[in-house]
């Protein structure tokens, strides 16, 4: 974040993505958290499948709660700026 602007520059083993928003056009700023729903949905179907897996799914249960990420989410009109914490 500059003092006129906010700029967020993804790496990753694609192309760079850079992304710039005036400050005087951001509209709105989120913080929030994601998890993996694939962890929650192996879970219930493990817990649906055997009634004897209700510890394993248990313990991906703990898992899926545990994955949650934090996200910084800043937005204007034209563009979104998400950036994982």
């Amino acid at each position: 974040m500059t003092t006129h602007r906010v700029r967020y520059e993804s790496k990753g083993q694609g192309p760079d993505n850079l992304i710039s928003i005036p400050l005087d056009q951001v509209s709105s700023s989120n913080l929030g958290r994601r998890g993996d729903l694939i962890i929650l949905i192996a879970a219930a179907v493990l817990l649906v499948a055997a009634s004897f897996l209700i510890v394993f799914s248990l313990i991906l249960l703990l898992f899926y709660l545990a994955s949650f990420k934090y996200v910084l989410e800043i937005t204007s009109s034209g563009s979104k700026i998400r950036v994982p914490i």
